[in-house]
Order: C-alpha cells, then structure tokens, then sequence
C-alpha cells in the first residue's frame, strides 16, 4: 500500500455506517501520537471483510436500507507510518438480504476507495478513532428493475471512524451520499436521482490487525 496524507484530492465515493460510539470518560484519547505502527499477520496486508452491515438512510425521504455483509476485502500492510498517513483502505464489499423497500432483492454493492486514517487512541479500549475518507469509492444499490449509483457529495470530506483492535471492527460513517442515477420503475420506492443519503458500516476484518500510537 503506498501511504498517503488525509488532504490528497482524488476521485469520488463512499458510503457509510452508524454514528462512532461516544469514547467513556476512562477512555480518553491519548495525546496525538507521532506516528502509527500496523500490524497484520498477513505477509500482503490483504484482510476479508465477510462480517459486519451496511446501512443506507434517506435524508429527505427517511428510506432506510440495511443489509449484513456477505463478502469483501481491504487492505493494511505492516508499517510504521507518519501522523496522517493513512493505515488501511477497503476493496469491494457486498452486502445483501437487506430490509427496507424492495428488500427482497435489494443488494449494495460498493466499489475501493475509502481509506482510514488514525488520529486517536483509546488506551483502555485498545480503540483508534480517526477519518474515513472515500476518495474513490461507489455504492450502488440493485433491486427488481431497479439500479441506483451513490456517489459521495465530497470526496475529501472526513467521515467518523473507529478501528477496535481487540474484535479487528471498524466502523466507518456517516457518509453523505447523492443519487447520480436511478433506472427503471423498481426505482420509486427506493431513490429518485439527486436524493441525499447516508451511507454506514460496519466491518470485522480477518486476519485482525493492530493499529498503535508509534513508541
């Protein structure tokens, strides 16, 4: 993975899931760490994303969307990494047998680029809090005769982000998303084109990782 800082501009998309748990009073975050170090037991950073949900909410129309994750990857390799590098990023996830309209055939399907980047640590809760950014990323729901495209409403806009270590959970979101297309008749319950939404998730990587403030 070639680390990059959090203000690169790049290319759009990302969804997102529900909001990061509040950190309790004995978990305050330690103070900005110097720099981040990235284990992961696996020699190419891959890790499978086959836990979790996603979640997709209406702003206007109040339509939600959930659905638990069926499959999916990313990616954090093993690295000591500066202060806003980011330490991992997402592949594909799809995730279907959602509830909400149309939910028998509903699937929603989003394509890489959202990237992480450490700001806090919890030492208590062995909890990193930070920005998820979907610098290149697409979430497209597919239901009967209907196909809608998200795309995030700003690419470089930072979402909330939490990374358990102990349960290797990451939870990314809300991220605030627009239909750029809606096609076919199916459509009507779910997103006319230019409807605001949010997307969230929720995913458990295997192999876990570890992600620490640097000594």
């Amino acid at each position: 993975m070639t680390h990059r800082t959090a203000g690169i501009a790049a290319v759009a998309l990302v969804a997102a899931l529900a909001g990061t748990p509040a950190v309790a009073a004995d978990e305050a975050p330690s103070p900005a760490a110097t720099g981040w170090v990235v284990e992961n037991p696996s020699p190419d950073g891959i890790f499978a994303t086959n836990e979790g949900s996603v979640s997709v909410v209406g702003a206007g129309t109040g339509v939600a969307i959930t659905c638990p994750v069926l499959s999916g990857w990313g990616r954090a390799d093993s690295a000591t990494l500066r202060p806003n590098d980011f330490f991992g990023e997402t592949g594909v996830t799809n995730a279907g047998d959602c509830t909400g309209p149309g939910s028998a055939g509903v699937e929603v399907i989003s394509s890489p680029g959202t990237v992480f980047v450490a700001e806090t640590y919890a030492a208590a809760a062995d909890r990193i809090g930070g920005s998820a950014y979907p610098w290149l990323w697409g979430l497209f729901l597919e239901a009967p005769d209907c196909q809608v495209d998200l795309y995030a409403v700003d690419a470089n806009a930072p979402a909330p982000l939490a990374y358990d270590n102990a349960t290797a959970t990451l939870e990314a979101g809300p991220i605030d998303v627009v239909a750029t297309r809606a096609e076919g008749t199916g459509c009507a319950d779910l997103a006319t084109v230019g409807d605001r939404m949010t997307f969230q998730a929720r995913l458990v990587a295997t192999p876990g990782f570890t992600v620490h403030p640097a000594p």
